[in-house]
């Protein structure tokens, strides 16, 4: 949840009257309530939340009852009709006589109805982007946020372990995902659902092909553990809205040579990526020294990229997402952060950085874990 503290600094240095959040991941982040249905939702549904706040007393919520512990203003419950929550919410602002304000808003997830509406509601108001205010916030994690990211990963793993004994050769890769996702459950987690976040298995040879033709090596999966094939399963766990996201690496008897050479390689990036960040740089300064440093980037290709209330936020970088170093480049590696390290598909942790350097947040080995 945001320290209200820093969030009242960053308005002020960006001269914000008052703050509204579109984005269901934002306005848990202000507001430390979580429906948990919005995780099944697109990022743009606002049925739950729409939060605005205020300062220096007069933060508000409209939309739901909120626990006073977690959230130091007042809240108001409405009709699930969006339309009847914008205008609730205009009401408040008016009310507070913000009507002719700088009103920050995080237009990147913001439906142009919405936009329309608030404008039409409030024609004296000033909307602007306070997307990069947001995405600063978020990147830097409170220890209460580490605290749930732990133990989010705490269960991912501890869910693998419960179900390892059943990874064998010929056994169905859906009933051992089944098995995990219900651990994690019973763990007291929620199992992230859909690709890339689940259970995803590649042999090495369909990691190699597969990125030779972006976007078709899905349909090259194996249904089954293979004897003697290199799999990386892809674990992502959600706790108390906040999320973990590593890779399990293992092989049903001995891994092929080749296996193990090609892991090793995507180990050394990892560990170059881990000595290389430090707190201040730049997006553009790491991606460009990845790219200088990493061999068979046409085959394997690489990320980073924060983990938190969602599993890719900022800052994000990445061989196939060029474009995310020039978008919002004004977020930079920072303390606090907690960030993937994923050197390719095959490899991935967790870490939170440092003054000193990286703290890694998952205790599996790193290694091929044989079984």
């Amino acid at each position: 949840m945001v320290d209200f503290s820093k969030l009242r600094e960053r308005m002020d240095e960006s001269g914000l009257d008052a703050l509204i959040t579109i984005d269901p991941r934002n306005s848990f982040y202000i507001t430390g309530y979580m429906d948990p249905e919005v995780w099944l939702r697109d990022t743009q549904d606002m049925a739950t939340l729409l939060p605005a706040i205020s300062f220096p007393d007069n933060s508000f919520v409209v939309g739901a009852r909120l626990d006073k512990s977690t959230f130091p203003g007042e809240s108001y419950f409405c009709e699930m009709v969006l339309q009847k929550r914008i205008e609730m919410l205009a009401d408040q602002l008016k009310g507070r006589g913000l009507h002719r304000g700088r009103l920050g808003l995080d237009l990147d997830y913001a439906p142009v109805n919405v936009i329309g509406s608030l404008r039409t509601l409030l024609p004296d108001a000033e909307f602007v982007s306070a997307d990069i205010l947001l995405a600063r916030l978020r990147s830097i994690k409170s220890a209460e946020e580490l605290t749930d990211i732990k133990k989010a990963v705490e269960i991912a793993e501890g869910a693998f372990v419960d179900v390892r004994d059943t990874i064998q050769a010929g056994a169905l890769i859906s009933d051992v995902m089944t098995r995990w996702g219900q651990a994690v459950i019973g763990r007291g987690g929620y199992p992230v659902a859909g690709l890339p976040f689940d259970f995803i298995t590649q042999s090495v040879m369909t990691v190699q092909e597969g990125f030779k033709q972006p976007g078709r090596y899905i349909d090259r999966l194996p249904s089954r553990f293979e004897p003697g094939c290199t799999t990386r399963i892809d674990v992502s766990v959600c706790y108390k809205g906040y999320l973990s996201d590593q890779k399990i690496v293992i092989c049903v008897g001995e891994p092929a040579p080749e296996a193990v050479a090609i892991y090793d390689e995507h180990r050394d990036r990892q560990e170059f990526m881990k000595g290389f960040i430090k707190p201040g740089m730049s997006k553009r300064e790491v991606y460009d020294a990845c790219l200088a440093n990493f061999k068979h980037l046409d085959e394997y290709v690489f990320w980073i990229h924060g983990v938190g209330t969602d599993v890719h936020e900022e800052p994000r970088i990445g061989t196939l997402l060029p474009s995310a170093v020039d978008v919002k480049p004004e977020v930079t590696f920072e303390v606090g952060q907690v960030l993937a390290l994923e050197p390719s598909w095959l490899v991935e942790d967790l870490y939170v950085l440092k003054e000193d350097g990286f703290e890694r947040l998952c205790d599996l080995p790193q290694e091929i874990t044989v079984l």
